[in-house]
């Protein structure tokens, strides 16, 4: 990730302040959810904890919703207890998130399903098309298809 630092630096000496905090916000029409699609998660290993309505999935944790796919080697869900549907996941290790036209990957990610929102946390590395952007935190709203983009950003944009 060092080689984009210089990038940054030379692209952050050029923009004006408003351009600077525009450039942290950008469209994402590939990453939508729907919070009434179902959740389908498969894992080497499962443990449900029916008190605390927690289910902890590790070991290559895959996670579908409609288009979006979600990787990491642990998921600790959160789910209702009067419709059992999932409310939170909290993803650690290697975390992926994949869509037809984009792709994120971070340590470690919160997605809440019925807000439609989506945290990347450490290491956030995005790519769609031939933007690349890192950053320490990434904060996707599913629902708009937007995302913002927090604390060393860092862009590398296509050539011709």
């Amino acid at each position: 990730m060092n080689w984009l630092r210089p990038l940054g630096l030379v692209a952050a000496m050029s923009l004006s302040p408003a351009a600077l905090l525009a450039q942290t916000s950008i469209a994402m029409p590939g990453m939508r959810a729907d919070p009434s699609q179902p959740v389908e998660i498969t894992s080497e290993t499962l443990n449900v904890n029916q008190g605390s309505q927690t289910a902890i999935f590790s070991g290559n944790v895959v996670i579908i919703q409609g288009d979006i796919r979600i990787g990491a080697q642990i998921a600790n869900v959160s789910y209702s207890s009067v419709t059992s549907q999932i409310t939170r996941i909290l993803l650690e290790g290697g975390v992926t998130f994949t869509t037809p036209t984009e792709a994120a990957e971070s340590d470690r990610a919160t997605y809440d399903i019925g807000d439609g929102a989506l945290v990347l946390e450490d290491n956030v590395l995005l790519t769609q098309g031939g933007l690349i952007m890192a950053s320490d935190r990434m904060v996707a709203d599913l629902a708009a298809g937007t995302a913002q983009l927090d604390g060393n950003v860092r862009t590398r944009l296509p050539g011709n």
